[in-house]
């Protein structure tokens, strides 16, 4: 179980609310219970039966919600090995969510190794229910800078559908492994979300939205805000590749490196492809490790980066966020020479090249490091 909340502490006495007192302003809560069973039938085979009960709940009160929903499920799966270097494993699923009804959903994946290469192919349908925020959101939001939103969401959305199929190649010994992985997605009524500028509306649904909203009338223009309704693509594919490499290059030192390219489109209500909201095109990232022991005293020298390309928000009046490459170093170092304790200090440095994003608070970011 996970409860989480968020309240709102008044400096000053405004909207009934003294100082030093709270208002609630999030409530969530998810609760998940499972039953599973792991089986050996055979000597080359093992079987998992389970169910499990999940209950989500969101309270907003800026939003007058307060909704839970809960889903269960049952699932089983059989993995085989087959003669020397075939392995096999089929599973099926059945989900029950509380709005929007249930779905099977098979898989089936095979794996083949000779030596150090492995191979594996698998084939997997998905099944994912709106959130209760997709569902029922109906909110005022104003944000940092000038940037206000409001969020509308549709209780007839459709739940997600999708077929997936990958390859993944292989290669591995002990200083080394690398591997390839191709796959496809496609999916169907893939829930996701587009934004209006609220003076390109008309003005009956202006006006209607100022009836609902009376916090508009606060705001010094409305230029900058926007209307954001969730909508069921008709369907989307997402299609790529990722890469992994991984060596030990000498005695104490291991270089990772991860390479992933995405590519996700989306047929909106206008019957056109658009890029996925959030999607990232090009996404790495490299990792160096370094550890060595002199007698009592062990140094982990830790450089990690990740780079990204921008983030895509189609039909966003505040465009996409700008890609950007960050870099950590985090050293560790280890004294035990004593009888009863050990020593740990480290010290690191985020953001060694200090990169940040300077534009204006009214745009989206990708990067929120100061």
């Amino acid at each position: 179980g996970n409860n989480y909340a968020s309240r709102y502490k008044y400096l000053i006495e405004n909207s009934g609310y003294l100082p030093g007192q709270y208002a609630l302003t999030k409530l969530q809560k998810f609760h998940d219970a499972e039953l599973k069973g792991i089986f050996g039938f055979t000597t080359n085979s093992t079987t998992v039966f389970g169910v499990d009960y999940r209950r989500e709940v969101l309270r907003r009160p800026d939003s007058d919600l307060d909704k839970s929903v809960y889903t269960t499920s049952a699932y089983g799966q059989h993995e085989v090995k087959l003669w020397n270097h075939l392995t096999g494993d089929v599973g099926v699923r059945y989900d029950h969510h509380e709005q929007t009804g249930g779905r099977f959903t098979p898989k089936v994946a095979a794996m083949y190794n000779i030596g150090n290469f492995n191979v594996r192919a698998t084939y997997a349908a998905g099944f994912r229910a709106p959130g209760i925020d997709e569902l029922y959101y109906h909110m005022f939001k104003k944000t940092m800078g000038t940037r206000a939103t409001i969020s509308l969401g549709d209780e007839n959305l459709d739940p997600e559908r999708s077929n997936y199929y990958s390859i993944n190649m292989e290669y591995r010994t002990n200083r080394f492994s690398a591997s390839v992985t191709g796959y496809l997605n496609y999916v169907k009524n893939m829930v996701t979300s587009k934004s209006t500028k609220f003076d390109d509306l008309p003005e009956a649904e202006q006006n209607q939205l100022r009836e609902e909203f009376p916090e508009i009338g606060d705001l010094s223009s409305t230029k900058n805000l926007s209307v954001k309704n969730y909508f069921n693509f008709e369907k989307a594919t997402v299609k790529g590749f990722e890469v992994n490499l991984n060596g030990n290059l000498f005695p104490g030192f291991t270089l990772t490196g991860n390479y992933t390219y995405a590519y996700g489109r989306g047929l909106n209500e206008g019957g056109e492809w658009q890029n996925i909201e959030r999607s990232i095109r090009h996404t790495a990232t490299i990792t160096g490790n370094y550890t060595h022991s002199w007698s009592d005293y062990t140094l982990n020298l830790n450089l990690n980066g990740r780079l990204q390309s921008k983030v895509y928000y189609p039909g966003d009046a505040a465009g996409n966020a700008p890609g950007y490459g960050i870099w950590n170093l985090n050293p560790r170092q280890t004294i035990d020479g004593f009888r009863n304790f050990v020593i740990e200090p480290g010290i690191g440095i985020d953001n060694i090249f200090n990169k940040k994003d300077n534009r204006p608070l009214n745009k989206n970011f990708a990067l929120y490091s100061p």
